[in-house]
């Protein structure tokens, strides 16, 4: 089963997208920070990271660079919850995101685009 790291800082998102994902037949490890993220990402070698690019403080984007810096050849899905300023998109694509999702995205958008990442070479 193809595991995937979770980051979301946003308790209710993060469990909606995680019931998403595990309901995809997907195995789950979860963080709710860039530096927990980096941590389990490490631990568990995930092949795809999705990662809340409006975390507070910012570091969402940080936190995509970072995982890409650790192993080029994961996937990362960048995420948001509702429309964004176009340069946070073109931010997480430079950090190394290979996929941009903007949110609120329905189930099957999520479960496709989750397997899309999986799918494209790193």
């Amino acid at each position: 089963m193809t595991q995937i790291l979770l980051v979301e800082d946003d308790d209710s998102t993060r469990e909606g997208l995680e019931r998403i994902l595990l309901g995809a037949g997907r195995s789950t490890v979860v963080a709710a920070t860039g530096e927990q993220a980096i941590q389990l990402f490490a631990r568990h070698q995930p092949q795809l990271a999705v990662v809340s690019i409006e975390m507070e403080g910012g570091v969402g984007a940080e936190t995509i660079s970072r995982l890409r810096w650790q192993r080029r050849d994961a996937a990362v899905l960048a995420v948001t919850r509702g429309p964004v300023a176009p340069d946070l998109l073109k931010t997480a694509r430079a950090c190394g995101a290979c996929r941009v999702m903007i949110g609120p995205a329905a189930v099957e958008e999520l479960v496709a685009a989750v397997r899309a990442a999986l799918e494209e070479p790193q």
